[in-house]
Parts: structure tokens; C-alpha cells; sequence
């Protein structure tokens, strides 16, 4: 058994470790092309990123303003607490949350670019490690 810095390891397990760490960096070097480019085209669509709109109160759908009046109508009849009352504001909700899904659908986009550069990036690290853990005894970096 041989000792490194994160424990105990044997040959067999050591093998197997690089065996792996060789078979991943392989893959990820083949990837490269593929991966620089949805980095590329990702960075690009971020830069053209169109203005957004001025953020204006967003019109009322007739859907609410039927939802609004039946829930007003049933709290009058029926109290605040009322099971028919509780169920119409709920009603309301849901419209509401589902009117401003759709203004939010471009900063979900936006936040996924983002995510994929991060992606990307994270991998490019993960190559650069590899290769120098591949090289390790070579003493050139070229990474």
C-alpha cells in the first residue's frame, strides 16, 4: 500500500483511479470542440440580450377581473373565513401566478445562459486538471 495525502491507497484502487481519470480526460478532450462552441454561442446570445421592457403594471385579463368580482362577491356573502371565500381569493391567486409566469420566462432564460457559460467553463477547469494530473511527471504544463 502506498500512502498519499487523502488516506491510504492501494495499487489496484490507484490504478483504477487513473485508469478513470485518463478514460474521463479522453472524453472531455474529444467534447472540446463541441463544448467551446455552446460556450460561444451562448456568450453571444447573452450579448445581444434585447432591452427588456420598462417594468409597467401588466393589464388586467378579463379572467381576473371575473375571479376579482366573484371573490369580493362570496367574502360579502360569506365572510372572510368562508370555505367559498378562501377558495375564490385562491382562484385569484392563481391567476395572478400564472399572468406573471410569462414576464418572468426571459430571466429564466437568461439566468439558463448563464448557467451554461458557468458549465462550460467548469469543464474547461476540469480538462486543465486533468491534463496536468496526466502530466504530473513531465514537468511542462501546456494547458
Amino acid at each position: 500500500m502506498q500512502a498519499t495525502t487523502g488516506g491510504i491507497v492501494d495499487a489496484e484502487t490507484s490504478a483504477e483511479y487513473d485508469e478513470k481519470v485518463l478514460a474521463l480526460s479522453k472524453i472531455l478532450e474529444e467534447q472540446k470542440e463541441q463544448i467551446e462552441s455552446v460556450k460561444d454561442l451562448a456568450s453571444k446570445i447573452r450579448a445581444i440580450k434585447l432591452t427588456k421592457p420598462e417594468s409597467s403594471p401588466q393589464p388586467v385579463s378579463a379572467a381576473m377581473e371575473k375571479a376579482l368580482a366573484e371573490a369580493r362577491d362570496l367574502t360579502e356573502k360569506f365572510g372572510a373565513t368562508s370555505t367559498e371565500a378562501k377558495l375564490a381569493w385562491e382562484t385569484v391567486e392563481d391567476i395572478a401566478q400564472n399572468d406573471s409566469s410569462e414576464a418572468m420566462k426571459n430571466d429564466l432564460t437568461d439566468e439558463c445562459l448563464i448557467e451554461t457559460i458557468e458549465a462550460c467553463e467548469a469543464i474547461e477547469e476540469l480538462q486543465r486538471a486533468l491534463y496536468v494530473n496526466e502530466h504530473a511527471g513531465s514537468g511542462r504544463y501546456q494547458g
